[in-house]
């Protein structure tokens, strides 16, 4: 009897285990949606970048729009960056919760603060052309811990 309670114990603390390992519901996604209106020019996967000419992994989507149209937080979300990113140019980097992050650049203006939180839908900058961009778009990404994942999944 004493083995099949020790066994019975281990059951439950291996099944416990298993379904913190697994994650919780707050590891879903936010709802997403589109952060700005217009064509999508580039998926995401591997690509010739257009200004390089070199072949490399594009770990977002392009989204050509005209100069200064408004581009919104896709989901509520704490603004952890807004500056000049390399070939990002001006970026804003918002976190989510579950483990999500939402990066855009090649902005024009940005219009948040580090630190700030904003809600779904908020305005947070406009389309521009900065750092290495061939045309005026929005670099759009998701990453769940870090790694990014196609964003399509989450704003068709």
């Amino acid at each position: 009897m004493r083995y099949k309670t020790a066994f019975s114990a281990a059951l439950f603390v291996l099944i416990f285990t298993v379904v913190i390992l697994a994650g919780s519901p707050t590891d879903k996604p936010p709802k997403f949606i589109k952060p700005t209106q217009g064509e999508i020019t580039a998926p995401f996967g591997n690509r010739v970048h257009p200004v390089l000419k070199i072949e490399r992994h594009h770990d977002g989507i392009d989204i050509k729009a005209p100069l200064g149209q408004p581009v919104y937080a896709s989901a509520a979300g704490k603004v952890v960056f807004t500056g000049i990113d390399g070939g990002y140019g001006k970026v804003i980097k918002i976190e989510h919760p579950g483990g999500y992050q939402t990066v855009y650049a090649h902005l024009d203006k940005i219009s948040v603060k580090e630190e700030q939180q904003v809600e779904k839908g908020d305005q947070i900058g406009t389309v521009g052309n900065t750092g290495i961009s061939a045309i005026a778009q929005l670099h759009y990404e998701v990453r769940k811990n870090g790694k990014a994942i196609d964003p399509l999944q989450f704003i068709k």
